[in-house]
């Protein structure tokens, strides 16, 4: 949890308070995820996917810093369309990108494949 307060030139104070949702260790590969209470409204799940595109490009392409924002932008839109086939299909298709056999294979062995759709 972080906070911080900002001095408008009207004199008024803006206090800001964020959270981390999501960490990734890349050294032990482990992912942790800060839990939400209740039903999440549409800010709440563009909070989450965001900070989940995030969190996953940086892990993965920390050497390739140019391509971070790219896989960022996959993963959220896919992350708001839970990962059905058929959205990640267009989206890439619209990059011009494709998954390969061995990328979709992963999938298979993660929850995340069992969270698709056919």
């Amino acid at each position: 949890m972080v906070g911080y307060s900002v001095k408008l030139s009207s004199r008024k104070a803006v206090d800001v308070k964020a959270s981390r949702m999501i960490r990734w260790e890349r050294e032990n590969s482990k992912l942790h995820l800060q839990r939400t209470h209740g039903t999440a409204g549409y800010r709440e799940k563009l909070e989450f996917a965001t900070n989940f595109a995030d969190e996953i490009s940086q892990g993965l392409l920390f050497e390739m810093a140019d391509k971070i924002p790219l896989l960022a932008e996959i993963i959220r839109i896919g992350s708001l369309m839970d990962f059905q086939d058929a959205a990640i299909e267009y989206s890439l298709k619209s990059k011009n990108l494709q998954l390969f056999p061995e990328d979709e294979a992963f999938l298979d062995t993660t929850s995340l494949g069992d969270s698709k759709s056919c």
